[in-house]
């Protein structure tokens, strides 16, 4: 699984900031647009990290969920 979210990160070139892994699974925290790189897009590459993980993950049989969170989701 981390080779998948390894994958669509460096594909739309973001960052990954933590993964954390135990016997629930995997958890990645990525950054889409921090500055000084940040464009009004940001939210929707990182919906579109979300399902390039997702799809990869349901193709290989791993169950996954999904969060994407956005500067304006926390206002």
């Amino acid at each position: 699984m981390f080779d998948i979210v390894t994958r669509a990160a460096d594909a739309l070139d973001v960052e990954i900031l933590k993964v954390v892994a135990d016997e629930k699974g995997i958890i990645a925290m990525i950054a889409c647009g921090l500055p000084p790189f940040s464009s009004e897009s940001n939210a929707s590459t990182a919906v579109g990290i979300a399902e390039k993980i997702r799809k990869k993950a349901t193709g290989l049989g791993i169950a996954s969920a999904i969060g994407v969170a956005t500067e304006a989701a926390r206002r």
